[in-house]
C-alpha cells in the first residue's frame, strides 16, 4: 500500500492522473452510460430538478423508472460524478442547482440571523422535515454549518 500510494501521488503531481473524491482517473476520462441508461438518467434529472426541495426518494425513482435499485444506484453515481445530482443521503438525491440555491439561502439566513432551527430551515426551503434533516446533516458534513444542540450556525473557516 505505501508504494501504491506513492506511485499514485507522483502520477497526480505530474497530472497524468486526476483525483475526484476518492477516485483517480486519466485526465481525459469521461463517465458515460449506454443509450438506455442515458435516457433514464435524463428523465431522473428532470424529475428530481422539477421536484425542487422535495424530490422522490431513490426507492420511488427505481419504481417509477422500473429499474432495479442496483441499476438506479449506478445511474445516480454517474449523475453525481458528472455534477448533475448531489446525493444527500442513501435515499435522497437533489439537483445540483437546487442544492446550490438552498445553500445560498441558508448562508444568507445564517449571516443575517446567526442561527437556524430545523423548523425555521423547513420554512426557509418550503419542504417537509423528511427532507430538512438530511439536508441539514449534509451541510454539517460538507462544512457549511455546525450543529449546536438543536440549532445550526455557519462554520467558520478553519473549524
Amino acid at each position: 500500500p505505501p508504494v501504491f500510494r506513492s506511485v499514485i501521488e507522483r502520477l497526480l503531481a505530474q497530472a497524468e492522473l486526476v483525483r475526484s473524491g476518492s477516485r483517480v482517473a486519466l485526465p481525459e476520462h469521461e463517465v458515460s452510460m449506454d443509450e438506455a441508461d442515458e435516457a433514464v438518467a435524463l428523465a431522473v434529472v428532470g424529475l428530481v430538478a422539477g421536484a425542487a426541495a422535495m424530490p422522490p426518494s431513490c426507492k420511488e425513482l427505481a419504481k417509477r423508472f422500473t429499474v432495479s435499485p442496483r441499476k438506479l444506484n449506478e445511474i445516480l453515481s454517474v449523475l453525481s460524478e458528472r455534477g448533475d445530482l448531489v446525493r444527500v443521503s442513501p435515499q435522497l438525491v437533489f439537483a445540483r442547482e437546487v442544492i446550490d440555491k438552498i445553500e445560498s439561502d441558508l448562508r444568507k439566513y445564517l449571516t443575517d440571523r446567526g442561527e437556524i432551527s430545523a423548523a425555521a430551515f423547513r420554512d426557509l426551503i418550503s419542504a417537509s422535515r423528511k427532507y430538512c434533516i438530511p439536508l441539514l446533516d449534509y451541510f454539517d458534513h460538507k462544512g457549511v454549518t455546525m450543529r449546536s444542540g438543536d440549532l445550526r450556525r455557519l462554520r467558520r473557516p478553519g473549524r
